[in-house]
């Protein structure tokens, strides 16, 4: 199911920034049963995303502290770069929300995709690119023979 949500030009992307040498990543407030099979298809290796906790074998339906999401994104995004050793203001970041400006304000290279209006209109005032990537090919599903 992930795999037919994936847009062409993002695989594309992520392979120009690997064929660069910088460190790809996924930041996403989704929790690694959407994120994992997500970074797997794209052969991304490193994820940062909500954490659920587990005690015994067991979810306990909290999350783990912050959530990955607005400055929570942040919070988890400052514990890899460190680990990483990454330079922010040469760091690319992409987005569709203005739940993510948080991030867009600390990288070098923000890049609004098929944004929501308030991202777009925050885009547009501070200059930075805005990409409308088209959606991903809907597979084909085979007609049954007739009867």
């Amino acid at each position: 199911m992930v795999a037919a949500t994936i847009y062409p030009e993002a695989v594309r992307i992520v392979r120009e920034h690997e064929a660069a040498g910088h460190v790809v990543a996924i930041v996403s407030g989704a929790t690694k049963f959407v994120v994992r099979p997500l970074a797997a298809r794209l052969g991304i290796r490193h994820m940062l995303y909500t954490r659920l906790e587990v005690e015994d074998g067991a979810f306990t339906g909290r999350v783990i502290e912050p959530i990955c999401f607005e400055e929570g994104k942040i919070y988890w995004l400052q514990q890899f770069i460190e680990d990483q050793a990454i330079d922010l203001a040469r760091s690319y970041f992409y987005t569709d929300s203005i739940t993510d400006r948080p991030l867009l304000d600390l990288v070098g290279h923000p890049v609004a995709v098929n944004p929501d209006p308030l991202l777009y209109r925050e885009a547009v005032r501070r200059s930075w690119p805005v990409r409308f990537f088209d959606p991903p090919p809907r597979p084909q599903i085979a007609a049954a023979p007739p009867a």
